[in-house]
């Protein structure tokens, strides 16, 4: 979390990049106990060991085939974004906030 949490709260940095404001919480969580968190993690470490490179002569078949079975658990297509797509799109509110009245107010 070190800067993270400082860098979501500036004005600054959201003006900068408006990916932040797509973020709608930033908190300390255990990852032992967040199941969410660890099968993210496992899934871009495999992406990312795959999108560097990563090839069974140079990283052993083990490794290789843990990085393509993580980064295939899920189904679909994976295709990188970037800010300024992401500052462009919008996503309508799930659960709680979608009739939360006093956020909806503040937008209009």
């Amino acid at each position: 979390m070190r800067h993270v949490y400082a860098d979501w709260c500036s004005k600054r940095l959201r003006r900068e990049r408006p990916a932040w404001n797509l973020v709608r919480t930033v908190a300390p969580a255990i990852m032992e106990l967040t199941v969410p968190l660890q099968m993210a993690d496992v899934i871009a470490w495999g992406r990312n060991r795959l999108g560097a490179g990563s090839t069974w002569q140079r990283d052993g078949v083990d490794m290789y085939a843990y990085a393509v079975r993580a980064c295939a658990s899920l189904s679909g297509f994976h295709t990188p974004i970037g800010e300024d797509v992401l500052s462009r799109s919008y996503f309508a509110e799930e659960g709680a906030e979608a009739f939360n009245r006093q956020r909806r107010n503040r937008r209009a």
